[in-house]
């Protein structure tokens, strides 16, 4: 599924290969290949978050942050649905919902939310510029709010 990411991008950026492509981004996040992941990321990436204080800006910053999430937790399901891609010239942009299962310790929790993802391409393949998540309520395994 690399491959996806890091192909030609003489192609149109519509919804499945958005789907494509956020696919190979989970499979390298979820399988907690941070060298994978970085290879996806624009040096200058920035990820942003309503339940982040400040932005992570740049690929190692981006990086390090997914090392501590895995360090402390261990995701037991993860999807990724309603997936919208668009391309304007060098810049693609994708728009897809998610659900999140984890462990935190003995702690299972469940995550949703909406991220966007703005792509450019560089030397003939896309990669991740930003990214903009709007997390709802966490909730945990038994449907009670976590703040």
């Amino acid at each position: 599924m690399t491959a996806v990411a890091t192909q030609a991008v003489r192609v149109d950026l519509d919804d499945l290969w958005a789907a494509q492509w956020v696919r190979a981004y989970d499979a390298a996040w979820l399988s907690e290949d941070v060298d994978r992941v970085g290879q996806l990321l624009a040096q200058n990436a920035e990820f942003r978050s309503n339940r982040r204080r400040s932005p992570l800006i740049g690929r190692k910053a981006v990086l390090e942050d997914i090392r501590e999430f895995f360090k402390r937790a261990r995701v037991q399901e993860y999807c990724a649905t309603d997936l919208v891609g668009r391309r304007s010239g060098t810049v693609g942009v994708i728009r897809y919902s998610w659900r999140l299962e984890w462990t935190f310790g003995s702690r299972l929790r469940v995550n949703t939310g909406r991220d966007t993802l703005i792509l450019h391409e560089v030397g003939g393949r896309w990669v991740l510029q930003a990214r903009v998540s709007r997390e709802d309520a966490r909730v945990a395994a038994r449907g009670r709010l976590l703040v």
